[in-house]
């Protein structure tokens, strides 16, 4: 048995002993092993007549903020995506200073300089050109570092056992049923908010009160929200709440409609969280209510419970946007 068929093998045997966290970086060094690189990007993505819309993503070596920049980017500049998906299941090796090479793509050039994407090797592993399937990029940052046809090659054979292996990982450790089904309200993030899976109920919730999301990545609202609630807590911000819990050294994310502040809070609650969250001080806020200060502060700590939130500025992303008042 050659050491890939070996290596591969033993890929499988770990997707179904490990966990999605640890199971990560055991497919790239893999691939690593074979192929050297300097960063790599697996997504699942749907591939349609209205472009290319992501649907998870593991990175290697990336920092998490590609995982909203590269979508965006792809959907202005998609030759590397219409090469691959025209030809799908065979991988493409592209220097990208000659593929963007004209004066209109210029900030392709700049995120590619910037990310060290000198070259790129990738491989879409779909049905047909509209479908939704699973996306490897492969990067070196030196352009005299190619990716030759044998290593195209390999990355070809090599693909479908990596989008296998991922989905026995995931089907071992339950993810599909943790995210309710494909129809799911549920969704699998990093603390960065980098989605690696997702529920299709969870994806149209957030898109509904984000109809620009097209990245990986929640949008930056969302996630402040979340980092301002903490875990396990809720967050809402614009009409939808969402409930986080740790899972390994992931969150999970569960997502509904958020019921209006307004209708959590009594008259009093609601007059004197307005005013905090619009920066005014206890006292200033007692003198304007004519209450006393010490009540204004035993109001503040009973706002944030029926909230779910723990200080101002997670409260004045939310009272705003539910009860039409400007900060």
């Amino acid at each position: 048995m050659s050491s890939l068929s070996a290596d591969t093998l033993q890929l499988y045997r770990e997707a179904q002993q490990r966990s999605p966290a640890e199971f990560e970086p055991i497919l790239f060094r893999l691939i690593g092993a074979y192929i050297p690189l300097s960063s790599a990007v697996f997504a699942e993505m749907q591939f349609g007549p209205a472009g290319v819309r992501p649907y998870g993503m593991q990175l290697h070596n990336e920092p998490e903020r590609i995982a909203e920049e590269l979508p965006r980017l792809n959907q202005r500049h998609d030759a590397v995506m219409q090469l691959v998906t025209n030809r799908p299941r065979r991988a493409h090796a592209v220097l990208q200073r000659q593929l963007f090479s004209r004066p209109d793509q210029r900030e392709m050039l700049e995120y590619v300089r910037r990310y060290g994407h000198a070259n790129v090797m990738a491989i879409a592993d779909i049905a047909h050109p509209r479908a939704r399937g699973a996306w490897v990029s492969l990067y070196r940052a030196r352009e005299d570092h190619v990716f030759c046809p044998a290593e195209q090659r390999l990355l070809t054979v090599l693909m479908p056992h990596l989008v296998q292996a991922n989905s026995v990982n995931r089907e071992i450790n339950a993810v599909p049923r943790m995210l309710g089904g494909s129809m799911g309200m549920r969704a699998l993030v990093t603390h960065a908010g980098v989605v690696i899976a997702a529920g299709s109920g969870f994806r149209q919730a957030v898109r509904r009160h984000w109809p620009d999301w097209r990245s990986a990545r929640l949008p930056g609202d969302l996630i402040e929200t979340l980092r301002s609630s903490g875990a396990p807590a809720q967050g809402a911000t614009a009409g939808i709440s969402v409930v986080q819990h740790p899972f390994e050294r992931h969150l999970l994310l569960e997502a509904r409609p958020a019921q209006a502040a307004a209708d959590l809070l009594s008259v009093r609650q609601r007059q004197i969280a307005v005013l905090f969250a619009r920066g005014f001080s206890h006292k200033h806020i007692a003198r304007m209510l004519e209450l006393s200060p010490a009540t204004v502060r035993n109001v503040v700590p009973h706002v944030y419970r029926k909230l779910h939130v723990n200080n101002r500025v997670a409260l004045a992303r939310l009272l705003p946007i539910e009860t039409d008042q400007p900060l």
